[in-house]
């Protein structure tokens, strides 16, 4: 939209945040859940990655292994994971020195929604929740994930079990501008898998990069709750609140006529 003139006696808007209109979320509802991809994107990711998602803790894996958010179902080559006894975030590359990056200080909160992303480009690995960056490793060596099947959930050990919505993926390392555009609903374009998760019904999750590396769904469940909803203007004929809807009393009483209704 045009921004209004100072003329007007009004200010332009800045620093505007898209919302994104998420209708459904998607619950993995055990520890053998998870979503594949048709084709692994992998082979796309080994010089370069940023790996994404909304993701809701509901009960905390009690294994000594972590709880898998995303990685590698074969070969074991790579798991973004929370910690089951620390909630900490930890991604694992086999091919890397050092393997594995943990942030010392911040961890993820049971029952609230988070948004994880976990980059790596040009022998840094790095770690960001909630759009903000809290790990940073120096790494050496190639990755190598040829043989590995990616998965949303499982991976090769134990899945986090919650809920997990717009899932994506790129084959290259994202800025922190970009990892909060991503967060706030303006997706930065050329990813090679996206999955809003927000179907709300069947066992395949639709990628919507463009690629058509759909995704088959294995122990899953849709919820509505998810990270944000899209709000219209107040005002208008019907303004969202939440999981119910109401008509704005002014509409109402403000009508000149001797019949009022809501349709």
């Amino acid at each position: 939209k045009m921004a209004r003139t100072a003329a007007t006696g009004r200010t332009a808007a800045t620093n505007r945040v898209a919302v994104q209109d998420m209708k459904a979320s998607l619950f993995l509802s055990s520890t053998s859940s998870k979503v594949t991809p048709t084709v692994s994107p992998m082979l796309q990711m080994q010089a370069a990655y940023t790996i994404a998602t909304w993701v809701q803790v509901t009960t905390r894996v009690t294994s000594s292994s972590a709880g898998n958010i995303m990685g590698s179902s074969a070969g074991d080559k790579l798991w973004l994971n929370v910690n089951s006894g620390t909630g900490i975030i930890r991604i694992y590359h086999a091919d890397l020195t050092p393997a594995s990056v943990v942030t010392s200080s911040t961890n993820i909160q049971d029952g609230r929604w988070h948004h994880i992303a976990a980059s790596y480009s040009g022998g840094s690995v790095k770690i960001y929740l909630d759009g903000a960056l809290v790990a940073t490793q120096a790494v050496t060596g190639t990755l190598n994930f040829t043989s590995s099947i990616f998965t949303l959930g499982q991976g090769n050990t134990t899945g986090l079990v919650g809920r997990y919505s717009s899932m994506r993926v790129y084959s290259r390392a994202l800025t922190l501008d970009e990892i909060n555009q991503l967060k706030n609903g303006n997706a930065p374009s050329g990813a090679i898998v996206s999955y809003p998760l927000n179907e709300g019904a069947g066992t395949i999750a639709y990628d919507t990069s463009g690629n058509g590396n759909h995704g088959t769904i294995t122990t899953g469940t849709y919820t509505a709750d998810v990270p944000t909803k899209k709000r219209e203007l107040v005002g208008g004929n019907m303004v969202k609140n939440g999981d119910f809807e109401f008509a704005p009393p002014v509409n109402a009483v403000g009508n000149p006529t001797s019949h009022r209704w809501i349709d």
